[in-house]
């Protein structure tokens, strides 16, 4: 099967929306499948595509956009190109040239899904609403309600989702996530002694962007409160992307009287030091706004190390239903409660906690499971398609 895949962007720097694909990009192709791309730039590509670009990578650069629209001057290519693959895989709607890809899609006669990466949450609406909903109005609806399914990552996504294309068909499959670092754990020595973290105490780990959505001020103003019971300091590890909220935080730290609890490592990008930081922390904590999947999430649970977040992570009721996730409300309060609750586990309760969860997650998140489940739904669309 060939499957061209549309997206903005497919560098890993940016986040969820582009590993996801990545990942999925490299499922399919050890199941034998052709994945292609058409993307901006020079994107992030697999390994195993290093000699072997030719008819895979396509530029969105080559098929321009209209300053103020979404018309493509070379329609007739952009065309051409939908025609040759059998299935087209949209992530996100909102772009006007992703919008214009399903339309040629259902010029040409081409299947397509779109994956939302959680752009449709509740969260992620009430931003900009206005303009949203016009968007929807205009082109989205039908877009998503056109498509051979829409590709969700959890029921709860499924559930906020839905209101916005009514008539659509829904598909929930995980994201796919490499496992290959989780089943072999690396020592938590090494991120100690990389970034100098033999602090006494417990140690707690937020890793993520430094941005509004994560909520990293819940976890400053919940520390104190933590801190009245349990001897615990916080590391931080990601990049400052929003430099107010940044500031913002830098200053709480400091009215709280925090200095010496709390220290920002910066970007981990590494796979197996991140891994190992994962490893050096009793408990790691994300008191996010809004998450489709959360990878670091699941990363924390692979790792065996318990975690914090908030009922506002789409898979928040899978995550807790086995285990090793805490689910708190998104105030200092609630966060600070649970963290309590995970550092007053006892040395026995809290490697058994770990190691179901890490359990569920690498049997969860298998890659063939995964790649099975999007195979069928592919193979559906196109049948569905052809008949």
């Amino acid at each position: 099967m060939k499957i061209l895949h549309v997206t903005e962007s497919l560098r890993l720097v940016d986040g969820g929306v582009a590993r996801a694909l990545h990942d999925l990009i490299s499922v399919m192709d050890q199941r034998g499948h052709r994945s292609m791309l058409l993307t901006h730039g020079t994107p992030d590509l697999p390994a195993h595509w290093a000699d072997d670009r030719v008819d895979r990578v396509h530029s969105i650069d080559g098929f321009p956009i209209a300053r103020k629209g979404p018309l493509v001057r070379d329609t007739a290519r952009l065309l051409e190109l939908v025609r040759r693959v059998d299935m087209v895989h949209i992530h996100q709607p909102w772009h006007p040239f992703l919008v214009r890809v399903a339309s040629l899609c259902r010029k040409a006669g081409t299947p397509y899904c779109v994956s939302l990466h959680g752009c449709l949450d509740d969260w992620p609406m009430s931003q900009k609403p206005l303009k949203k909903r016009i968007s929807l109005a205009l082109v989205g609806r039908r877009m998503l309600e056109s498509a051979a399914f829409v590709h969700c990552t959890a029921a709860d996504e499924v559930r906020q989702s839905i209101k916005w294309f009514p008539r659509g068909r829904t598909v929930v499959v995980p994201c796919t996530m490499d496992l290959r670092v989780y089943r072999h754990l690396p020592e938590p020595a090494i991120a100690r002694e990389k970034f100098g973290l033999d602090i006494p105490g417990d140690m707690l780990l937020y890793i993520s962007r430094i941005h509004p959505k994560k909520g990293l001020i819940h976890l400053i103003r919940a520390l104190p409160r933590i801190r009245e019971q349990r001897p615990a300091w916080l590391c931080v590890a990601g990049p400052r992307e929003d430099a107010a909220y940044a500031s913002l935080v830098d200053e709480e730290v400091g009215r709280l009287g925090l200095r010496d609890a709390v220290r920002f490592i910066g970007n981990v990008g590494d796979p197996t030091l991140k891994a190992s930081l994962y490893r050096a922390a009793k408990a790691s904590v994300l008191p996010t706004s809004q998450e489709n999947f959360g990878f670091v999430l699941f990363e924390s649970l692979a790792c065996a190390t318990p975690l914090v977040t908030t009922d506002l992570v789409d898979t928040w009721r899978e995550l807790k239903e086995h285990g090793g996730a805490y689910i708190a409300s998104q105030d200092p309060e609630a966060v600070a409660r649970e963290v309590l609750r995970v550092l007053n586990l006892s040395a026995e309760e809290h490697r058994a906690i770990g190691e179901r969860a890490r359990a569920w997650v690498l049997e969860y998140l298998d890659e063939r499971g995964i790649g099975e489940k999007m195979e069928r739904a592919y193979a559906a669309a196109c049948a569905m398609h052809a008949g």
